[in-house]
């Protein structure tokens, strides 16, 4: 199949399925090694690092909606 063909048929399936859309997002149950996890960022430089798992995790439920 050609890229146009692919395309235009990808489209159509988009414009028919307009409903609501569903995205789930996870996370590896495997982490070999997290350096800093970055709470806000100033500049390239300069940034405040999330300091604990409970304030991760109350980050990532804020932002859950």
């Amino acid at each position: 199949m050609k890229k146009k063909s692919v395309l235009k048929n990808i489209i159509e399936k988009l414009k028919k399925n307009s409903g609501e859309q569903h995205v789930l997002i996870g996370f590896d149950g495997f982490i070999d090694e997290i350096i800093e996890v970055v709470a806000t960022r100033k500049n390239a430089e300069k940034y405040e690092k999330i300091k604990t798992i409970t304030e991760f995790s109350e980050k990532i439920a804020a932002m859950a909606g």
